[in-house]
Order: structure tokens, then sequence, then C-alpha cells
């Protein structure tokens, strides 16, 4: 299976195991950006970093978790994609580059949406700013810890202020 972009809230990176399942996920779907969640990591060792990145990736950037919660890693092919800027925030990274194939310039913001509404509100209304100060097409996935309607929701209750807030967003 190809792809040329995966997202996954990987839960935890910080068993061998679990690092091994995940770069041997990204081997067999060859994706060229990959938006990883929640590595609950504050640093990254280096071994981590060799096995994610043998996975076909030239290089990634890393938000790490505040305490057991968050962390996020952006990895991308330079084959693919040649990045021009990072910018790197606690709940969200993103990148800017062009697209070779294309020759074409796009920006990739992985995200990690708090669940309090106050701050799930904060950080939507700062990515509404970002996005508009981008002025280009821009890949934005991630865990937004929200659904849009009631039908999303397995098995948990719907919290209708936080589907207002993320469909506003949109």
């Amino acid at each position: 299976m190809n792809c040329f972009l995966l997202t996954w809230n990987v839960r935890g990176l910080s068993r061998p195991e679990k690092v091994r399942a995940v770069t041997s996920v990204l081997k067999s779907c060859g994706p060229k950006v990959v938006f990883l969640q929640e590595s609950k990591l504050a640093h990254l060792r280096p071994q981590v970093v060799r096995r994610l990145k043998s996975a076909g990736f030239s290089d990634l950037v890393v938000s790490p978790s505040v305490g057991s919660s968050g962390g996020l890693i952006l990895l991308w092919d330079d084959n693919w994609l040649k990045v021009r800027k990072t910018i790197i925030n606690t709940r969200w990274v993103c990148l800017i580059g062009k697209i070779e194939n294309l020759n074409s310039t796009c920006g990739f913001i992985n995200l990690y949406a708090p669940n309090n509404l106050v701050n799930m509100k904060l950080l939507f209304d700062e990515l509404s700013a970002v996005l508009v100060s981008l002025d280009m097409p821009v890949i934005l996935g991630g865990d937004f810890n929200c659904v849009r309607s009631e039908d999303e929701r397995l098995g948990m209750e719907s919290n209708i202020a936080s589907m207002n807030a993320f469909s506003g967003f949109i």
C-alpha cells in the first residue's frame, strides 16, 4: 500500500516494541509525510530517531510532550518535500516546503488538541490566524480530540460545545 500522508495517534513511543511496530507500518505504507501524535516523550532518544527515519524519511521535527501527555513528531521524505521553514509549538508543528514533483509550496500542520473546551477554542483561534498568515495550501491533520457530529462518536457522550467549536474552526 502506498500513501503520501499518514496521521496516527500512537499513544506512546517509550517501548521499543511500539517503535518497531510503528516503523513497520511506516515502511509498509511508504508515506512521504507522517504526522504522529501523543509520542508521550519529552526527549526523543537517538535510537528512536534512527528507527523512525529508517522507514524512508530524511528528517523530522518534534514538539516534546509536557509531562506524560502530548508530544508530536512530523517526518518527511526530502526527495518529495524540500522543507524551507519549520514552526514548533506545544500543540502543533508546521512544515512549509516545496513539493518537488508539483513545483508547489505547501504547509503541513500536525496537531494534538486539548480535551478542555476553553483551551481547544484558543488552539483553534491560534491556528486560524496561522492559516490566514500562511496564505498557501495547507494540509492540517492530527488528533482534534473532538468530532463534528454525534454519529462520529463511538461509545462516548457527545459534547455539543466542542462539536460547535470544531465545526466553527473548519
